[in-house]
């Protein structure tokens, strides 16, 4: 290959790198708006949103990474609600403290997130961990069953899921902008 073919080909990568980049950086800068201004009495939370984002390319993106990450974050986001409103229902009587509680529901609920991975379906344990975490930290630092199981918006819980399912939809929105604005500048390219 010539040093031209060279040149070209690596010109070609950094221009695809730069309009991904400036496509993504659009994208995420509309979602912290969006979490910070007019949805934010709904509860959507920048990290959580840009950590579906993660999640839809841990596993590939496209339509196949889309579907995997939404059910990835379910799983994760249920299995740790599971393990919230277990630890907050056990009774104090017994003198073991709520961070006892909490381990053990940790302990049983990422166990099963480990075992599930053998299933086609959630087989990326770190993915169902980014809707566990998620969770967890969204409901931080007040784990009151009445605030986690509420059926209002501002449930911390509908926030955090909700989040890594729109971060997972932008994250698709952006690499399939990306891929169309590549093709027609490519095509204007051939034309000229």
């Amino acid at each position: 290959m010539s040093a031209a073919s060279n040149r070209a080909i690596t010109n070609d990568a950094l221009y695809n790198d730069a309009l991904r980049a400036v496509v993504v950086g659009v994208a995420a800068g509309a979602l912290a708006f969006l979490a910070l201004g007019p949805t934010s009495p709904f509860g959507l939370q920048v990290w959580a949103l840009l950590t579906g984002w993660a999640s839809f390319l841990l596993l590939g993106g496209g339509l196949d990474g889309l579907r995997k990450s939404a059910i990835h974050s379910l799983f994760g986001a249920s299995l740790a609600l599971g393990a919230l409103v277990f630890a907050t229902h056990q009774p104090e009587a017994l003198g073991v403290d709520f961070a006892v509680w909490a381990a053990l529901g940790v302990a049983v609920t990422v166990a099963l997130v480990t075992l599930a991975a053998r299933l086609p379906l959630l087989g990326s344990v770190p993915a169902s961990l980014l809707g566990y975490v998620s969770v967890l930290v969204a409901t931080l630092p007040d784990y009151r069953v009445e605030r986690i199981l509420s059926p209002s918006v501002g449930n911390p819980v509908f926030g955090a899921v909700a989040s890594l399912i729109i971060g997972a939809l932008f994250a698709y929105a952006a690499e399939e902008i990306a891929q169309r604005l590549r093709s027609r500048v490519s095509e204007s390219i051939a034309k000229a």
